[in-house]
C-alpha cells in the first residue's frame, strides 16, 4: 500500500472514531471530559472599587445567563474555575503608590478557605492569568477580595473564569452561549 493511500485510511479511521465518539454513548472519563463544557463568567467589584482596608463580595454573571445567587453564589451544580485576575488602582493622575489584595474562596458570611494576593508598586492594571485554575469554587461559595489597609487607593477588581459541571476534565474549548 502507497503511503499516501495509508495515510487517508488513517485519517479516516480517526474521523469516524471522533464522530462515534462525540456522538454515540461513551462513559467513564470519556465521558466526563466529553460531556463538559464551560461557560465564560466575568466577575467585578460593585460600586467605586474597594477602599483600604475593606472587602467585597464579586458580582457574577455567566455568558449563557446562568444564574449566580445574589450574582455571587456559585449555582448548585457547578464549579467556577478562576483563569485571570485584573487589578485596576484608582489613582487618578499618581504615578506610584502600593497596592495590594486578597482574593479569597468565601464560604458562607465568615468562612474563607483559599487565598492569593496580588501586589504592585505601580498604579497601572496588573493582574494573573492561571495557567491551571488557582481557585475553585464550589456550588454556593462566592468570591471576595479584601483590599490591604495599607494600600494607597482604592482599587477595581476583575475576574474572569469558567463555569462547569464536573471538575475532573475541565474543558478544552468554551461553548457558545
Amino acid at each position: 500500500m502507497k503511503s499516501s493511500s495509508i495515510v487517508k485510511v488513517s485519517l479516516v479511521v480517526v474521523l469516524a472514531l471522533v464522530v462515534v465518539g462525540l456522538g454515540g454513548p461513551t462513559s467513564g472519563r470519556a465521558a466526563a471530559s466529553l460531556g463538559n463544557s464551560g461557560v465564560p463568567v466575568r466577575c467585578f467589584t460593585p460600586g467605586a472599587g474597594v477602599t483600604a482596608g475593606n472587602s467585597a463580595f464579586f458580582t457574577c454573571y455567566a455568558a449563557d445567563g446562568t444564574g449566580f445567587s445574589g450574582n455571587q453564589r456559585v449555582p448548585p451544580g457547578y464549579y467556577l474555575a478562576v483563569t485571570d485576575v485584573l487589578v485596576s488602582p484608582r489613582a487618578g493622575a499618581a504615578l506610584s503608590g502600593v497596592t495590594e489584595i486578597s482574593l479569597f474562596d468565601a464560604y458562607g458570611t465568615a468562612s474563607r478557605q483559599s487565598q492569593f494576593y496580588l501586589r504592585s508598586a505601580e498604579t497601572s492594571t496588573y493582574g494573573h492569568t492561571f495557567a491551571v485554575p488557582y481557585l475553585v469554587l464550589r456550588p454556593d461559595h462566592r468570591l471576595e477580595v479584601v483590599a490591604a489597609g495599607f494600600n494607597a487607593y482604592s482599587v477595581d477588581v476583575r475576574i474572569t473564569g469558567v463555569l462547569v459541571t464536573n471538575l475532573q476534565w475541565l474543558p478544552m474549548v468554551l461553548r457558545n452561549p
